[in-house]
């Protein structure tokens, strides 16, 4: 006890270097443990890494072939879409007095473009533009989408005027705003609006015009194979003698039957005991022979047959039937309400 007295801070020091040791032992095998898992991971990338070090190349060329078809299909796709919603030609930028002199431009020249195509035209066409003619003064707004709606105009006559129907007889827009957009003729519109989005703008149009069903076809192939976008929304097709939409085609008059045709005469039928027969010890000549068969042809197997030495008798022919008509064309007058649509 003398000794531990003597020597007691030498045991307290002992002690408490004792137990730090251990407490740093208690730490020391702690991170002997966090240090190997931290390896186990390590080397489990080490392994994933390898691995990939060995795999070929990527991309492969196989990779690279297949992108460079996929592209080019993409690339073939966008050139079709191209083709079908091209867009139109674009119009110059006019003041008023400049939209007056492409008004009367526009319609001259599509007057010039359906006398050469031989498409008449009534004297007041003006392609639904009958009171923008002759103005001094325009509404600065207006002029813009007259432009559009000029272009598009355009379009449409060149593939009916291509197309070579009999006669235009009238061409109808949609108007801007019935305030402003001067409309006093009302053959020139039609009660419709414009469509307008983030991404396109249709414009509807209504076309009345007479012609035969192969153009018809035809104007409907011009429309499909156009450049432009153009969405046939309603056709109606009517005798070309029914002026407009709202009247209905002429009642057709019952036609009089024909009279049944009169019987055939009763053919003389000899018995076959009467018919004649080359005699006994004798023949029948060839012209004999040519008779008696010219005679059953037109009267059957119980005609009577020339006499010996005698002529054929005179056999009526049958007269020809009257040709029957296969098909009948008849002029039709088309209305036709198609959309112009421009991508913005």
């Amino acid at each position: 006890m003398a000794w531990i007295k003597r020597n007691l801070f030498f045991l307290l020091s002992l002690v408490a270097g004792l137990v730090l040791t251990g407490y740093c032992g208690y730490l020391f095998s702690g991170d002997l443990k966090q240090n190997a898992v931290v390896n186990t991971e390590f080397q489990g990338y080490v392994t994933q890494y390898n691995a990939l070090q060995k795999k070929p190349v990527y991309p492969s060329d196989e990779h690279i072939q297949q992108a460079k078809a996929e592209l080019g299909q993409v690339t073939e796709f966008e050139d079709q879409v191209n083709k079908a919603f091209s867009p139109y030609t674009p119009h110059p930028k006019e003041d008023e007095k400049g939209f007056s002199e492409y008004l009367e431009n526009t319609i001259a020249e599509l007057k010039t473009q359906a006398t050469n195509a031989s498409v008449a035209l009534p004297d007041t066409m003006a392609f639904g533009f009958t009171d923008q003619r002759g103005k001094l003064r325009y509404p600065l707004e207006n002029i813009e989408p007259w432009m559009q709606q000029l272009t598009e105009i355009k379009a449409l006559c060149n593939i009916l005027f291509g197309a070579k129907i009999n006669s235009l007889a009238m061409f109808r827009r949609v108007a801007l705003s019935p305030t402003n957009d001067l409309i006093l003729n009302p053959d020139d519109t039609f009660p419709a609006s414009k469509v307008a989005t983030s991404a396109e703008t249709k414009t509807p149009y209504k076309i009345e015009f007479r012609c035969f069903s192969r153009e018809l076809a035809a104007v409907l192939d011009g429309l499909a194979q156009s450049g432009n976008c153009f969405i046939v929304k309603n056709i109606v097709v009517s005798p070309a003698d029914v002026k407009s939409l709202g009247q209905n085609p002429p009642a057709a008059e019952p036609v009089a039957s024909a009279p049944p045709p009169p019987p055939p005469p009763p053919t003389s039928r000899r018995p076959d005991a009467a018919r004649v027969a080359p005699p006994s010890g004798g023949v029948l000549t060839m012209d004999e022979i040519l008779a008696l068969r010219r005679a059953r042809s037109a009267g059957g197997s119980g005609a009577p047959a020339p006499a010996r030495g005698g002529t054929a008798p005179a056999s009526a022919a049958p007269a020809p039937a009257a040709p029957s008509t296969a098909l009948q064309q008849h002029l039709l007058y088309i209305t036709l309400s198609v959309d112009a649509v421009k991508f913005n």
